[in-house]
């Protein structure tokens, strides 16, 4: 595959994060007298980042975040720093893959709550790296809930993806309670594997945990490696947009602070046991997203034939099926699953695709990761 040619040393300048507005979500629920200090993993990530922010600046007084993260390629201390002078706010350096870690900010901030967000899953690195998402999804994973079981906690929310459900067929949403799990690349099945044995854990353990399985998230702050930060920053800079194969593809996109808003939700509102599917309904495909940004960004014609100039296509050849034996549906659905919306507390003020004309949604500069330079993204 061929890199984006720009300039090696292109960055951000160094007013991007100073000035950039602190971005929250906007739910509040009465505080849990039962919970008080909460450790979110990943918590310098795109995702975590937005729930930390949210939690620490809502509920000041009532509960204490801490931030636990290794700091990997795709996080960033920019992501929370404007929390650094909030005394319910702290970072802990660690990685989920060292239990001596992980107990020492369990014991030493004294967790009663985990927000599992810390996962390796940019999907097409899974089709070539599949070890490290493995290592990190399953074992990281693994690691937690012993640390959790040998510690003690009151609450665990493990974050996965509707990924593990493979692939619905249109109309097929209110199928999902009854459906067994059927990822269809490394990265779904190691999110799969992982829920696995957080199951594990409830059912061997009584370890108090929720699943929750989401839509792909975008937003202000989001690493530019998924599609949409990655096509805006490329649309900026007068490039060229890669589509696999006719872009006919379609996925469900979820704006962060509506994401943010339905894990404080959980947070408040979910039950032990519970697998919660968030989703916006709303299913766009590639082409018309890439159409969508289009106008944003105020260029002309933006239609499908605009390929031919501002977009190229990569031949993709076709994928391989292959047939696996169906796990029993009562080993995956160990429980019923519950759409957020029953819970008759959360409706997504900005479903699908509609947070990018936000400010910030798609098209600020302070949206991303600084001192990122374009010719470290591949056009896949």
């Amino acid at each position: 595959m061929p890199y984006v040619k720009t300039p090696q040393n292109e960055s951000f300048p160094p007013w991007t994060w100073s000035e950039a507005p602190l971005l929250t979500s906007s739910s509040h629920h009465e505080p849990n007298p039962e919970i008080r200090n909460i450790m979110i993993t990943g918590g310098a990530g795109f995702i975590a980042s937005w729930v930390a922010r949210h939690l620490a600046t809502t509920y000041g007084g009532h509960y204490n975040i801490v931030s636990f993260d290794k700091l990997d390629y795709c996080a960033s201390l920019n992501n929370t720093n404007q929390l650094n002078h909030l005394e319910n706010f702290s970072f802990y350096h660690g990685d989920i893959m060292k239990a001596d870690e992980v107990l020492d900010c369990l014991r030493k901030h004294k967790i009663d709550t985990v927000m599992h967000f810390a996962a390796q899953s940019r999907v097409d690195l899974s089709f070539g790296n599949s070890y490290d998402f493995t290592y990190a999804n399953v074992y990281g994973t693994h690691v937690l809930l012993e640390c959790m079981k040998t510690y003690g906690i009151k609450k665990f929310i493990h974050v996965s993806t509707d990924e593990v459900y493979g692939e619905v067929k249109d109309g097929a949403d209110d199928l999902l309670k009854d459906a067994i799990l059927a990822p269809t690349n490394p990265y779904a099945a190691s999110k799969a594997a992982a829920e696995m044995m957080v199951h594990a854990y409830y059912k061997s353990f009584k370890l108090p945990v929720i699943i929750v399985r989401s839509n792909n998230v975008y937003g202000p702050h989001q690493f530019p490696e998924k599609v949409i930060p990655k096509f805006s920053l490329m649309l900026q800079r007068g490039l060229r947009l890669p589509l696999h194969g006719s872009g006919d593809n379609t996925r469900r996109y979820l704006y962060a602070g509506d994401a943010a808003d339905a894990f404080d939700t959980i947070l408040h509102k979910g039950e032990i046991g519970h697998i919660y599917n968030v989703d916006s309904h709303d299913e766009v495909s590639t082409i018309d997203l890439c159409a969508h940004l289009l106008r944003l960004f105020g260029l002309p014609n933006p239609q499908p034939k605009i390929s031919t100039s501002m977009l190229f296509t990569l031949k993709i050849a076709p994928s391989t099926t292959i047939a696996m034996p169906s796990m029993e549906t009562s080993c995956v659905n160990w429980v019923g699953s519950r759409r957020l919306a029953s819970m008759e507390v959360y409706a997504p003020p900005c479903s699908g695709i509609r947070g990018l004309a936000r400010p910030g949604g798609a098209t600020s500069k302070a949206d991303y990761s600084p001192s990122l330079s374009l010719s470290r993204l591949r056009c896949k």
